[in-house]
């Protein structure tokens, strides 16, 4: 599964979203579209909120199953890690753009268009797994995603080194937030020794 991730965290703040993710990434569940998400919204009473159903409408928020063509970006995203069940791209990788929707990411105060459905989601949610947990685990995709724009972004430093500056920046606050302080400090490191090359001290 593909999840894209605005600036403002929208993905996140919606349940059926956080459900559908859920169902891919910890339970292993088939994508969202296929004929048992299906069932399950018809179980229900959904009309269509979600956020990788077929024929559901579209809110500002989304995430790219197998039923649908996500943009090049994430197609690229997807290839490089074919082997996780969950991938996720930001529509930018700047630290100012990905902060809020990384300390804003709280689960419990989800919402949806029926609040019965969301206290039923995030109920089932809760039994199989701790929610505060589960909340860690998807900033443990960003942080992943934040690592492959870097390493993307370094092989085209010598034509664009603000690029690489700034997604390896991201990267090491997204470290230092996971308290893991020496690998942000070396990527810093990396980030210093790169602008004293490229100015000649």
């Amino acid at each position: 599964m593909l999840v894209v991730v605005d600036r403002f965290g929208a993905i996140f703040s919606r349940t059926w979203c956080i459900w559908e993710i859920w169902q891919v990434r910890i339970k292993g569940a088939r994508p969202a579209g296929t004929e048992g998400s299906r069932k399950r919204r018809a179980a229900v009473g959904s009309e269509g909120e979600g956020c990788g159903w077929q024929g559901a409408p579209r809110p500002p928020y989304h995430t790219f199953t197998l039923d649908h063509h996500p943009p090049r970006r994430a197609m690229q995203a997807s290839q490089s890690e074919r082997f996780d069940k969950l991938v996720m791209v930001s529509t930018s990788w700047a630290w100012e753009d990905l902060v809020h929707a990384y300390l804003t990411l709280d689960i419990g105060r989800t919402q949806a268009t029926r609040d019965r459905e969301r206290l039923m989601l995030l109920g089932e949610m809760h039994k199989a797994a701790d929610l505060a947990q589960l909340a860690n685990t998807l900033r443990e995709s960003m942080l992943s995603g934040s690592k492959r724009e870097m390493q993307r972004a370094e092989k085209l430093a010598s034509v664009n080194p603000r690029r690489f500056g700034a997604a390896a920046t991201t990267f090491a606050m997204l470290l230092t937030m996971h308290c893991r302080y020496g690998e942000a400090e070396d990527i810093m490191r990396q980030v210093s020794q790169r602008r004293a090359r490229r100015s000649g001290r």
